[in-house]
């Protein structure tokens, strides 16, 4: 099994809302477990809406890229934005601060099995099986 999806997407909140339900639509063809389904969807999700949000400063006339591959043993995950990026520090996140900036990254990393952050890059990359 082989899929490759990439779209590109304003920063426009609705438009990433249908973006993201088409994207979805589409990308469940192609995974038969419902728990897999269910945690590729909240990391696509806070992945793409992060990047239109912190990233692009939700500005209509910035874009979010998406890619998508999925293979036999793995998904992953690429979401590029326009904005600066970001130098993140997993080990410094403090989960017992009320600030509610990271907590989406940190989500996202405890699904996935490898997340690198570069810039206004993020790549996440889930095993399956």
């Amino acid at each position: 099994m082989e899929y490759h999806f990439c779209g590109l997407v304003s920063s426009d909140l609705q438009e990433v809302r249908k973006f993201l339900a088409e994207c979805l639509d589409e990308v469940q063809k192609y995974i038969k477990s419902e728990d897999l389904l269910f945690d590729l969807r909240l990391v696509v999700n806070e992945l793409v809406i992060n990047g239109a949000l912190h990233g692009n400063d939700l500005r209509k006339s910035k874009y979010v890229n998406l890619i998508i591959d999925i293979s036999d043993m793995t998904i992953e995950v690429k979401v590029r934005d326009e904005g600066d990026g970001i130098d993140y520090c997993f080990e410094e996140y403090d989960h017992t601060n009320l600030i509610p900036t990271g907590r989406g990254l940190v989500l996202v990393g405890g699904l996935v099995d490898e997340l690198d952050v570069d810039n206004n890059v993020i790549r996440a990359l889930m095993k399956i099986g």
